[in-house]
């Protein structure tokens, strides 16, 4: 009997689709090292999905690092050198909205129900299969790709939106506070590529949203905190609280565990000293050591502190950095170690993607804009529509788009 045997008949308008029609069908999938059971598969659902055969585990992986994410993957479960269940397994661990399907004989129905149980599988079809029943279960199975990937994009948005909302509102209470974070965010994201860190998204975020708790200081107070200047008791203990402000605020936005952990221990040392409890050492979450480095650092510039002797100063500090990170991130700077070149213009003319080179402050003394910042659509609207008189007199150092010096050093 044949693999899958077709019962059924494809109506006229099944048959005849156009090529965008057939570019816009679901992908799927289908992994057997019988040729005979591919071109099963093919003619059974090649009329209303997109069919990409493969014999083998590692012609399956290439075509997902080639083309990117299937909707479904169906494979058998007997393979030859990887099986099914591990195949499936690794699938899972690349494009884990891909909804994973085993091909199984009568005789290993119990590895098929043991893979559904692991997670590892959406559910099995066996062989011989009729080819209305396959085309139902694959029609099922698309339809769960759909809701697991409308499911991700809602939380995208409202990710996306919610931290664009967050950093929004500190560029306008608070844009000291806010024009470091965008510092830091440059420093953290270099460094994090200099290391090869995995998911740098969130070392991102994490230091755009370290700062987002100084919305509750005073200006002042956040001013002489990120020169490193000394505090009185009361105002340390506010500071110390910034943290955990910041990941109380987070707390509500989904898919923000990590980010908060970075943050949570943003200011521990590599060695643990003054933060009894936290994580020490290679058990200090990477982004948390590239935090303390990239924000230590940004405070010595703060100050006026050349480059090379800001360096210095981090280097003996013992115990406070880790190594590796230190040592990557004197590479990051070297670069911008000549300075920044700036193009001098009128407030009014900077344009979206322009990066202020140096803070921009009212004639009382008040900070509109911090170094660092870039020119958003919000900055940009306020420039326009708030700021009208002063922009139009008043000049500013920018750093135009495109620059390659990223980071933006005080002393430049």
């Amino acid at each position: 009997m044949a693999p899958f045997s077709e019962h059924t008949t494809h109506t006229a308008t099944e048959r005849m689709t156009s090529a965008a029609a057939t570019e816009d069908r679901p992908r799927v999938l289908c992994v057997d090292d019988d040729p005979d059971v591919l071109k099963g598969l093919e003619r059974v659902l090649g009329n209303r999905y997109r069919v990409t055969p493969a014999t083998c585990a590692g012609d399956a992986l290439t075509a997902i690092r080639t083309s990117g994410e299937f909707s479904v993957v169906i494979s058998d479960l007997r393979l030859p050198q990887v099986n099914g269940v591990e195949l499936l397994a690794r699938i899972r661990t690349i494009t884990p909205d891909t909804v994973r399907v085993l091909l199984t004989g009568q005789a290993e129905i119990d590895d098929a129900v043991g893979a559904i149980n692991d997670g590892q599988i959406f559910s099995f079809i066996r062989k011989p299969c009729r080819a209305d029943q396959l085309l139902k279960q694959i029609d099922a199975c698309v339809q769960q790709f759909k809701l697991l990937t409308d499911r991700r994009e809602l939380l995208e948005r409202t990710l996306h939106g919610s931290i664009r909302a967050l950093t929004d509102l500190l560029a306008l209470t608070c844009p000291e506070a806010f024009g470091r974070a965008t510092r830091l965010k440059r420093y953290a994201s270099d460094l994090a590529a200099a290391l090869q860190v995995e998911n740098q998204w969130q070392i991102e975020v994490a230091a755009m949203l370290s700062q987002i708790g100084c919305a509750t200081l005073s200006p002042s107070l956040v001013e002489r905190m990120h020169r490193g200047e000394p505090l009185e008791r009361a105002e340390q203990a506010l500071v110390d609280r910034l943290p955990a402000i910041a990941e109380d605020l987070l707390a509500a936005i989904p898919r923000l565990e990590p980010v908060r952990e970075i943050i949570r221990h943003q200011r521990v040392r590599f060695d643990g000293v003054g933060s009894p409890g936290a994580p020490r050492g290679q058990h200090l979450p990477i982004g948390s050591r590239i935090l303390k480095l990239v924000a230590d650092f940004d405070t010595l510039d703060g100050q006026g502190i050349a480059l090379e002797q800001a360096l210095q100063t981090l280097g003996s500090r013992a115990g406070w950095y880790d190594s590796d990170a230190l040592r990557a991130f004197a590479a990051t700077l070297g670069f911008v170690g000549s300075g920044v070149k700036t193009t001098e213009m009128r407030l009014a003319d900077v344009t979206l993607g322009m990066v202020f080179g140096a803070d921009v402050i009212t004639p009382s003394g008040v900070l509109l804009v911090a170094r660092g910042q870039d020119v958003t659509p919000s900055l940009l609207a306020r420039i326009q529509n708030h700021w009208v008189d002063f922009a139009g007199k008043h000049r500013v150092k920018m750093i135009p788009r495109g620059s390659e010096a990223r980071p933006m050093l005080a002393s430049a």
